[in-house]
C-alpha cells in the first residue's frame, strides 16, 4: 500500500483488483457470457443516443483508449495489439456472409471519409505509413504465404475489374433517354450581318456579332470568278434542289446528297479498315496510309462513265 496514495486513487485500484479476482473466478463458458450480454446492453444503449450524444460518446471511448495504451509499456502494448487482432478475427468469423459484406462496406466509407478530411501532409504521411506497414508485412511472410498473397491480389483486382466493367455495361444496357432533359439548340436561323452566314442563337454574342464564320466582319472572303471575270453565282437548279420545296426532287436529293456528292468527286478515299472488338456504338477506324483514289478523266470506249468521267 502507498501511503501518499490519495482516496480516490486507493478506491479505483481496490475496485480494478476487485475486477481482476472477479474475472479470475470465472470459467471460460461465463467469460463468453458475460461479453455477449456487455456487447447487447452496449448495443441497447447506444441506440437510444441522439447523434450528438453518440459522437460525444464515440470521442470519449477513442480518447479514454488513447490514454490507456499511452500508459503501457513496449511488451504490453504488442500484447494489447494482439489481442485486438485476435478479438477481431473472431468477431469477422462469427458473421454472416451479409453480415461481413456490410461490415467490409461500412469500414471501407469510414476509410475514405477519414482520408478525406486529411491535410495534404497528413495525407501523405499516410500513404507513406500504408506503404511502409505493407512492405513490412510483406517481408515477414515465408515463400508459401507470399504465393498465396500475390495471388489473393490477382483475385481481387480482376474481380474489381470485373465489376467496373459489369457496372459500365449495365449503364450502357439499361440507358434511359427520358431521364435526360432533352437540349434542343433552336432554328439554325440567324444571320451574320458581315457575311451573311447561318448561326444558332445561341452563339451570337451581346454585341451581335459572330466571331466564328468571319471574326466579326474582319475576314471577307472575295466572290469567285470565272476567267472572264464575272462572278459565278450558285446554280439556280442546286439552290431549288437545296431550298425550293416546290421541287419534286428535292427530298430525295438532300436524303442521298451523299451518294451524290461521292458520284461526282474527283477521287475516292482508300484506307485499311481496322476493327476492334468489343461492344459499343460504331465507329470509323482505319490503320497505316489513308490515301485518295483517281481515274482517267475519259473513260475506256467499252465502259460507261463512271465518278467524275466525261
Amino acid at each position: 500500500m502507498n501511503d501518499d496514495e490519495d482516496p480516490v486513487s486507493r478506491k479505483r485500484r481496490l475496485a480494478k483488483e476487485r475486477q481482476q479476482r472477479y474475472r479470475a473466478r470465472q470459467t471460460p463458458q461465463s467469460k463468453a457470457k458475460i461479453r455477449v450480454l456487455d456487447a447487447e446492453a452496449h448495443q441497447q444503449r447506444t441506440a437510444q443516443m441522439s447523434v450528438e450524444e453518440l459522437q460525444i460518446f464515440h470521442a470519449s471511448h477513442a480518447a479514454s483508449q488513447q490514454r490507456y495504451v499511452y500508459r503501457l509499456t513496449p511488451q504490453h502494448l504488442e500484447a494489447f495489439h494482439t489481442s485486438i487482432a485476435a478479438s477481431q478475427r473472431h468477431r469477422i468469423e462469427q458473421m454472416s456472409p451479409h453480415e461481413l459484406q456490410l461490415h467490409r462496406e461500412t469500414n471501407a466509407a469510414k476509410e475514405r471519409h477519414r482520408v478525406l478530411q486529411m491535410s495534404p501532409n497528413e495525407l501523405q504521411l499516410h500513404r507513406e505509413t500504408n506503404a511502409a506497414s505493407q512492405r513490412h508485412r510483406v517481408e515477414q511472410m515465408s515463400p508459401n504465404e507470399l504465393q498465396l498473397h500475390r495471388a489473393a491480389n490477382a483475385i481481387s483486382q480482376r474481380l474489381a475489374r470485373d465489376r467496373a466493367g459489369e457496372a459500365v455495361r449495365n449503364e450502357a444496357i439499361n440507358f434511359n433517354e427520358t431521364q435526360f432533359d432533352q437540349h434542343d439548340c433552336g432554328e439554325f436561323d440567324v444571320l451574320c450581318t458581315s457575311c451573311r452566314s447561318r448561326n444558332f442563337a445561341a452563339e451570337q454574342p451581346s454585341d451581335g456579332l459572330f466571331t466564328s464564320c468571319c471574326r466579326k466582319g474582319k475576314v471577307m472572303l472575295p466572290k469567285p470568278i470565272d476567267i472572264h471575270g464575272n462572278t459565278l453565282e450558285y446554280p439556280d437548279f442546286l439552290k431549288s434542289l437545296m431550298s425550293d420545296t416546290a421541287n419534286p426532287d428535292r427530298q430525295n436529293f438532300r436524303q442521298h446528297i451523299r451518294s451524290y456528292n461521292s458520284a461526282v468527286s474527283f477521287a475516292s478515299m482508300g484506307a485499311k479498315i481496322f476493327d476492334l472488338p468489343g461492344r459499343g456504338p460504331y465507329v470509323f477506324k482505319s490503320h497505316g496510309t489513308i490515301y485518295h483514289r483517281t481515274s482517267h478523266l475519259l473513260s475506256p470506249a467499252s465502259q460507261a462513265p463512271q465518278f467524275a468521267q466525261i
